[in-house]
């Protein structure tokens, strides 16, 4: 840059011939190309980094309210769903036991939906089985799968 600076002020200065302006022209052309893609590939390299702190930042963002209200993040979870699914005849919903042990007292279900506490469920993760089939509603795999798509494109 400080050699860039000093051809300019030496042309200002009017101390070279129309030649050497050509010849310092065109090197310093070639040196502003040279710094463009210096500065665009540190700018992708800081975009990348600053994209996967990002990353890093939410999944343990999630992770921290998922413990915090897995209970409340199922039981949203559920509503959704079942939503989904309203014209079915027979419903289990498979929960993971914290979680089973709240929503089981706070849910008023139908007759046909049975609540099932299940360890294989993660904390705020909903599995429901249907006679329409069934519906995976774990957050964290959801969230998982965002970002390995996320990751796939730096």
């Amino acid at each position: 840059m400080v050699a860039l600076s000093g051809k300019i002020t030496n042309i200002e200065n009017d101390g070279v011939t129309g030649r050497d302006i050509d010849r310092q022209v065109v090197e310093a052309i070639k040196d502003l190309k040279h710094y463009a893609t210096f500065f665009e590939q540190a700018t992708f390299q800081m975009e990348t980094k600053i994209l996967k702190t990002s990353m890093s930042i939410a999944r343990k963002i999630i992770a921290i309210e998922v413990g915090a209200n897995s209970a409340a993040i199922a039981k949203e979870t559920i509503n959704n769903l079942l939503n989904k699914i309203r014209t079915a005849s027979k419903v289990t919903i498979h929960l993971n036991p914290k979680d089973y042990a709240i929503l089981s007292h706070e849910l008023n279900l139908e007759s046909f939906i049975e609540l099932q506490e299940d360890i294989n469920v993660t904390a705020g993760g909903v599995v429901i089985a249907s006679d329409l089939g069934n519906f995976d509603g774990n957050i964290e795999a959801k969230v998982q799968s965002m970002l390995e798509s996320l990751d796939s494109v730096l």
